[in-house]
């Protein structure tokens, strides 16, 4: 456990924010007055007394982050551009994805038994825009993929054919899925 000192640093919510603060005066083993940054917009120098237990979860919080972040990035590094992987969506549904020269996601094909929720994703296949860059626990082939627990969820997306589908001919993209 973190021992909490004069000039330790964490983070609180203060209105609609969540400024970093830093503790500027101890009362006693449990409590600790803070004070926010003097160039905080909302409230500069605002200050206020927190349990040492807030504080405490606060820094855990941020160290947690700070090494999700790097697991993150370390994947990221890990990747070469060209390479083929499978992000989950969280509803049993995979979207099979190239990974960009700048190490984000394009997504190219969509596998496995999809619903009606997945315009989004044509649109993106179809455009060649909306590279993005997952957290590696929603890609298949990364280490600590956390596994679909949904019924129609395909053990492993790579061997399956990519889905085919046609335009619906609406103004705003509507798809068809067509089996194959």
């Amino acid at each position: 456990m973190t021992r909490i000192k004069i000039g330790t640093t964490f983070d609180a919510p203060l209105m609609d924010s969540t400024p970093e603060w830093t503790v500027t005066e101890l009362i006693g083993d449990r409590v600790v007055i803070a004070r926010t940054a003097s160039d905080w917009l909302d409230a500069p120098n605002h200050e206020a007394a927190f349990k040492v237990e807030v504080v405490q979860a606060s820094i855990a919080f941020r160290e947690r982050m700070d090494c999700e972040r790097q697991k993150s990035a370390n994947f990221w590094d890990s990747v070469t551009p060209g390479d083929t992987l499978h992000y989950h969506n969280g509803f049993g549904e995979y979207v099979r994805c190239t990974v960009t020269r700048d190490r984000n996601f394009q997504p190219i094909a969509l596998v496995g038994s999809w619903s009606a929720h997945q315009d989004y994703y044509i649109m993106k296949i179809e455009d060649g825009t909306g590279a993005w860059r997952p957290h590696p626990s929603c890609i298949f082939e990364a280490p600590g993929f956390v596994a679909p627990r949904h019924r129609d969820a395909p053990a492993d997306p790579r061997p399956l054919a990519p889905l085919e589908y046609m335009p619906s001919g609406r103004a705003y993209p509507m798809y068809i899925m067509v089996s194959v």
